[in-house]
């Protein structure tokens, strides 16, 4: 917290006058992060569109979210949580998981994808693009939506969809696929 107050210019007991402790504000933080991908979600799925769509926009908007340096904070945190805190935050991480098994499904049952287990589907996806903040470098020669559009590519072709972002994005037609930067 002295860290903190420090990195703030103020008086370490001035940060309790607005948290009672380490433990909320790390549940605020996580939880005001986790409000924000659910929000980001639901207004990508607020359309409708084809799975393959849908896919494509729930990628862009948690590649492209603001703050991402959060989500590992998320990640790496949520066990630090006391139960109640954890199972608030894992409440609404089960909410954002439901969001993306309702177009896999989807997209299963219509054929669009040839996937065997959405919720396995889902892991794996999920995996990677919590992964992608240990290696993005904002200063590198990709964007967030060159990254994300790229992503996008490789998820759809996991799913068996056989359609790439492109043909039914428009693209970005400059997400190179070589020398992404550690």
């Amino acid at each position: 917290m002295r860290d903190l107050a420090r990195n703030l210019g103020l008086q370490p007991s001035s940060i309790y006058g607005h948290v009672k402790n380490k433990q909320e504000l790390l549940f605020r933080v996580m939880e005001r992060l986790m409000d924000e991908v659910l929000a980001r979600a639901n207004e990508a799925l607020k359309e409708d569109g084809e799975p393959e769509e849908l896919v494509r926009r729930l990628v862009v908007s948690n590649i492209c979210q603001p703050g991402p340096y959060e989500t590992a904070l998320l990640q790496s945190e949520l066990k630090n949580l006391r139960p109640a805190a954890r199972a608030s935050i894992i409440r609404k991480q089960r909410e954002y998981r439901d969001l993306w098994l309702g177009v896999l499904d989807d997209g299963r049952r219509r054929g669009v994808f040839r996937i065997k287990d959405s919720k396995l589907a889902f892991f794996g996806i999920d995996g990677a693009l919590i992964h992608i903040e240990r290696w993005f470098n904002p200063s590198g020669r990709l964007t967030r939506l060159n990254v994300a559009e790229v992503f996008v590519d490789w998820i759809l072709n996991s799913l068996g969809s056989g359609r790439s972002a492109k043909a039914h994005s428009g693209g970005s037609g400059n997400a190179k696929r070589t020398g992404l930067r550690r």
